[in-house]
């Protein structure tokens, strides 16, 4: 978060973003679950499903896990398939299960945690990827990684 330090009666100066990141961490962290919007992950998250979050840090994912990511005011919640390292720093790919391409890359700062229960109307599950879901999400990220090195970076 970026706050000065408080003169007399005078309240932090934070962003809005790091502010709002500040919060989501602080819900996640008591254990609070998500709701989510939109159909691109069905049907491992189906609409107006709600999830519960880990937070954690990008040395902590693997291929296949969900993520839930932080782009200005806008958290996307999808499956990470690798890590790009262009000359300005590394940078994680990930995929809605609908999509046909990877989203934009981001930095690993953008991470906020990884996807570790759902509910739906049947109750809550646990959610693991299995063997076979992070070695298609790894083939998918290499085959991108390789695409994005010869052609460059996809504009939407």
């Amino acid at each position: 978060m970026t706050a000065s330090v408080p003169e007399q009666n005078q309240a932090p100066v934070c962003r809005g973003e790091s502010l709002l990141r500040t919060g989501v961490e602080i819900l996640l962290s008591s254990g609070a679950s998500v709701r989510v919007s939109g159909e691109c992950m069905s049907p491992l998250i189906p609409e107006a499903s709600s999830v519960e979050v880990k937070i954690c840090d990008a040395a902590s994912v693997r291929p296949g896990d969900v993520v839930l990511m932080q782009r200005g005011t806008v958290f996307v919640l999808h499956r990470y398939i690798g890590r790009m390292a262009p000359p300005d720093g590394p940078m994680l790919l990930t995929k809605a299960d609908k999509s046909r391409r990877p989203d934009n890359p981001w930095p690993p700062a953008a991470l906020v945690g990884k996807l570790t229960r759902t509910r739906t109307g049947e109750g809550w599950c646990d959610y693991t990827p299995g063997i076979l879901r992070r070695t298609a999400s790894a083939a998918y990220g290499l085959l991108w990684r390789i695409f994005l090195k010869v052609k460059g970076p996809v504009r939407p």
